[in-house]
């Protein structure tokens, strides 16, 4: 019983090793591109995946994260922002669409497609993930 212990003890050392391993695992050739295009960033943390790569950081006082390609290409980023700072005519639109709403967790995301903004919105006893862009035109809604 004690060596089964040990062995499993063992596996679970290995197999969490092995996991966060790959996190500090970054090329220079991704590390370069990410400090050319967030120069003066902070805090940064990077997290693995299969075909891309997130850099999480602090710049200019904001929260963001970047999706990096495994080969260092920049595909899009985000940051936290709040709600008065969103453009104001999504803002404007926000408000008049849901009157009394709660706004929360507000991202400015940028991507190929252009720039977008997720703002979740407690309405009416819902919760829904809105995605919209700068003139306040609704591209999507999920329901949580």
């Amino acid at each position: 019983m004690k060596k089964r212990f040990l062995s499993v003890a063992l596996f679970l050392f290995i197999a969490s090793a092995t996991a966060f391993a790959h996190q500090n695992d970054i090329s220079d050739k991704l590390k370069k591109a990410f400090e050319r295009e967030f120069a003066g960033a902070t805090s940064v943390q990077w997290t693995s995946f299969d075909d891309y790569e997130i850099a999480s950081f602090v710049l200019d006082g904001y929260t963001v994260q970047a999706y990096f390609s495994t080969n260092g290409e920049l595909m899009g980023f985000s940051r936290s922002i709040q709600l008065d700072q969103l453009p104001l005519k999504l803002n404007l639109s926000f408000r008049k669409r849901y009157p009394g709403a709660n706004f929360k967790n507000v991202l400015e995301v940028y991507n190929v497609e252009g720039v977008c903004y997720w703002i979740t919105v407690e309405w009416k006893n819902k919760v829904y993930r809105v995605k919209a862009n700068e003139t306040g035109t609704t591209l999507d809604v999920i329901n949580k």
